[in-house]
């Protein structure tokens, strides 16, 4: 399903069920740059410069609701299995340009974290 889903069809590297209640799932996503830029844009590596997303559904997947969007790429989102309101989004360069990439840096900005279920970071 893809109600909600605002970049189109990005990339999905990463899906997570919560323990305990499978209506609630996750996915972290690549947005390659001709979706967010309108054309494509290659880094220094000759590799398309991509953002990342993840969104969260509450019903099985029927609906999704972006919960982060960044210049960074997302790949695996953990809920923590005691307190499901405490979420973290690893971040990075893995296969792809970020689309703030910098030679000089490392890439991502590492884990983000959720204390109140994906609202804010």
């Amino acid at each position: 399903m893809t109600n909600g889903i605002l970049e189109g069809d990005p990339a999905v590297r990463g899906i997570t069920i919560e323990l305990g209640n499978s209506n609630v799932v996750y996915f972290a996503a690549e947005v390659p740059s001709w979706v967010w830029g309108g054309a494509e844009v290659k880094g220094p590596l000759n590799l398309d410069e991509t953002r990342g997303v993840v969104y969260k559904s509450v019903d099985a997947g029927q609906h999704w609701q972006r919960i982060w969007y960044g210049d960074n790429l997302a790949r695996y989102v953990l809920v923590n299995p005691q307190n499901h309101d405490i979420i973290y989004v690893s971040t990075g360069i893995f296969d792809r340009h970020a689309a703030n990439f910098d030679a000089d840096k490392p890439g991502g900005v590492g884990i983000l974290k959720s204390t109140d279920g994906g609202q804010t970071w």
